[in-house]
């Protein structure tokens, strides 16, 4: 596993632990789950990217993945970017990455699939509305990093 934020984050949380209890209740597979966090975007850069791609390669020489599961669109690029150089010809399985960034990375190789999803900001607020309906202001906070705004865009 590969995710594109920090340890800490919820979402990271949720599907780890459901990673794991999906694994545990099928022993049969022997299934070995490491998890590596790219700490993105506290952490990122080309030089990073070459040092996190040399460890991992390195880390992982006597036994690598048979997988690869990233997790969001930070992981799936560098994952894209350095898979050559870490870990030829494995196979790439990703997870929330949104719909609107796969085209920018287009064509995938064959052996890179996944599931992407779409953010419905209307829906949100909608759906915000159903279980507040007397609100009557909406605050959007964001940073002023590019990842922020890129953010800010949608």
């Amino acid at each position: 596993m590969l995710y594109s934020n920090g340890r800490l984050l919820p979402a990271n949380i949720e599907f780890d632990r459901g990673m794991s209890e999906v694994f545990s209740s099928h022993p049969e597979a022997r299934v070995d789950l490491s998890v590596t966090f790219l700490d993105a975007p506290k952490f990122s850069g080309a030089a990073y990217d070459q040092t996190l791609a040399t460890y991992l390669r390195e880390k992982y020489a006597a036994d690598p993945p048979e997988v690869i599961v990233v997790a969001g669109e930070i992981a799936l690029d560098f994952v894209l970017a350095t898979r050559e150089r870490m870990f030829p010809g494995t196979p790439v399985v990703y997870q929330a990455v949104n719909t609107s960034h796969l085209p920018k990375i287009a064509p995938l190789p064959l052996d890179v699939i996944g599931v992407a999803w779409q953010y419905d900001f209307p829906a949100t607020v909608e759906l915000a509305l159903r279980w507040h309906p007397r609100a009557r202001r909406l605050v959007v906070v964001t940073g002023t990093a590019p990842w922020d705004r890129d953010w800010e865009d949608l």
